[in-house]
């Protein structure tokens, strides 16, 4: 009762771009201080009023009052936010340093919605408490795009207790006493577009070591075809299912004026 609400066109923004069916309305801090619930998006469930036994964390706000906790990187703490809107998993800004490798590089949406190129690094271990994610990818972006974070990679991957009553975050712990990480194989982002009337799938940028730019796909091509999916079959969620396969297969793409085949070969 008695909150304020936004009012915003979720599906004319970058979200909605990324999203077969763009969702009406976000659940923020304002709406879940005050609950208790565990998100578990294997059985695609909340459960209200409910926790777990696990590896508990206590959380903090960032001035924003977004919830927190802490990581510890490097021998630092790090205050990371709790993103369940964010697809990736560990996100810090900063200089990544190194020579440029096209293998770690991958591709992010700014605040205003431009895509920035970050590096993804190998870490084999991160530390929060006396427990620790082992050999997991951390994404570091340009300084000023973005804060520390935590994302679905990581929120996702097995049901994690919110207690905004208690301020903590509590994680499923496996068997080992490690804690669960959600690795998805490399996958070619795709976008939602529209013009005229008509809405399309288009690609995100590639980076120029995989192989689905080797095989001759390129940024902003429009999807007409994957494998067997096209016309209304063709979906951002169907084509991820089907490429997960890691299998070899086809794909029509329109460039420019012309209408491309691109044959992909096996992933693993």
């Amino acid at each position: 009762d008695d909150l304020a609400a936004v009012r915003v066109d979720l599906k004319g923004t970058f979200l909605g771009q990324l999203q077969d069916k763009p969702v009406d309305g976000i659940l923020g801090m304002n709406a879940l201080k005050g609950t208790q619930f565990v998100m578990d998006l294997e059985r695609k469930e909340l459960r209200w009023w409910q926790g777990l036994e696990g590896h508990s964390l206590p959380l903090g706000y960032n001035p924003s009052g977004c919830p927190t906790f802490d990581i510890t990187l490097s021998n630092t703490t790090v205050p990371c936010m709790v993103d369940t809107g964010a697809t990736g998993g560990f996100q810090v800004p900063g200089e990544a340093g190194g020579s440029p490798d096209p293998e770690q590089t991958f591709y992010y949406a700014s605040m205003a919605g431009s895509i920035l190129e970050g590096r993804t690094f190998r870490v084999p271990r991160i530390p929060a408490g006396d427990r620790a994610w082992s050999d997991v990818d951390l994404d570091v972006v340009k300084p000023g795009e973005g804060t520390p974070q935590v994302g679905l990679t990581v929120l996702a991957a097995a049901p994690v207790a919110y207690d905004f009553l208690h301020n903590r975050i509590t994680f499923t712990a496996r068997s080992d006493g490690s804690l669960p990480y959600r690795k998805e194989p490399r996958r070619i982002s795709l976008a939602w577009g529209s013009r005229t009337g008509e809405r399309f799938l288009t690609i995100q940028p590639l980076r120029p070591a995989s192989a689905y730019f080797k095989a001759g796909l390129r940024t902003g091509d429009h999807v007409l075809k994957v494998g067997p999916f096209e016309g209304e079959t063709l979906s951002i969620k169907a084509v991820r299912d089907y490429l997960d396969k890691g299998e070899p297969h086809t794909w029509s793409v329109r460039r420019g004026a012309e209408r491309v085949e691109v044959s992909v070969p096996a992933i693993r």
